[in-house]
């Protein structure tokens, strides 16, 4: 046990670091792969994105590594989100139950413009061209449960993000804890006692972008007229750190029975390009024989000023077949205010 307290204490002393060690004023917009900032899956999105403790899917790659280790069966996901000004937000993952050792999981988070017209100041209504911005994060995880109250987990993450002829590229790491508390339980009964899950992320090297709209033919001396004026060149782009979060969470159950499960969650964020702030949100499960209907509700980024999220709303869906296998359809609505409303939609199967 001395080996996990050694464990916890430094995820969280990391994440510390990232979170409260920074510049004042805060350097809002200064990161790159802001896509990395965009949540997944749709059960997550519909509890306002309050889901580091409480995420029971293949989503828990993006929120918290460690709850994979909750997976028993072989599970694909599919999410599609048409994001703002028709830009196209998908993830697909993967996990295998390996047993005696852990979960294994794949997740691929992709980020598309789609065609956007190449303007310049002498043709401001459009030269005719097209250009598209792509981004891709690619995560490779493993988690464990080391007692039945206690489950860690990694992921290796390659992010590349490209914009016409340049691109850029990082590696990154997210690591997380997930305990089950003796706090509030209640023996006897299907409650358990409060959830702690905590998880760092995006933790790794920065990005610089580079490509063939960096070269340039230069003069180096203008005031010489016998010189070369058209030496070739490259502008050094600067190197922008990643997004990276620490994430506290805490979710427990109201009422878990048989039929219904009622469960409340919170989660607690620190960004290195903005200021604090903390999600919350709730979920309502109803079984009936083979068929689970969940109704979700949260509200994201309490406490921030100038936040352009808020309400989210959402509904899930399990059919559990023979086997052990099933599918799960999900849904969420999220408002952001300005900006317009958002639909995610979610597809899970279960082998």
């Amino acid at each position: 046990m001395n080996k996990l307290k050694i464990l916890f204490l430094a995820i969280f002393v990391i994440g510390f670091h990232q979170g409260f060690a920074k510049d004042t004023p805060v350097k809002m917009g200064t990161t790159a792969a802001s896509f990395l900032e965009i949540g997944v899956g749709s059960a997550a999105v519909g509890m306002g994105s309050a889901y580091t403790t409480l995420a029971e899917d293949l989503s828990a790659i993006y929120w918290n590594p460690a709850k994979l280790a909750s997976i028993q069966n072989i599970q694909t996901m599919f999410m599609y989100q048409p994001w703002l000004v028709d830009i196209n937000f998908n993830f697909i993952g993967a996990a295998l139950p390996l047993p005696g050792m852990g979960v294994l999981g794949l997740g691929i988070t992709m980020l598309n413009s789609g065609d956007i017209e190449e303007t310049t100041l002498d043709y401001q209504e459009g030269t005719g061209s097209f250009y598209n911005a792509s981004d891709i994060a690619v995560s490779l995880c493993f988690a464990r449960a080391l007692t039945d109250n206690f489950s860690v987990g990694f992921a290796g993450k390659y992010i590349m993000q490209r914009i016409s002829t340049m691109k850029a590229s990082a590696l990154a790491l997210d690591m997380g804890v997930h305990v089950v508390t003796p706090f509030f339980e209640r023996p006897g009964s299907n409650i358990k006692g409060l959830q702690i899950g905590m998880c760092i992320a995006n933790y790794g090297g920065k990005m610089r972008m580079s490509g063939d709209d960096t070269f340039i033919a230069v003069d180096p001396d203008p005031e010489n007229s016998g010189n070369n004026d058209i030496i070739e060149a490259d502008y050094r782009m600067q190197r922008y750190n990643l997004p990276v979060v620490f994430r506290v969470g805490v979710a427990y159950d109201l009422v878990n029975s048989a039929r219904n499960r009622l469960t409340l969650a919170a989660d607690a964020l620190h960004p290195n390009n903005n200021y604090e702030y903390i999600n919350t949100g709730m979920q309502y499960r109803l079984s009936v024989k083979d068929v689970a209907i969940q109704f979700r509700g949260g509200y994201k980024t309490l406490f921030l000023d100038n936040s352009t999220q808020g309400l989210a709303l959402g509904f899930g869906m399990n059919f559990h077949l023979r086997g052990g296998s099933g599918l799960r359809f999900d849904y969420a609505y999220s408002d952001m205010n300005e900006l317009g409303k958002v639909s995610n939609y979610t597809l899970s199967i279960l082998f």
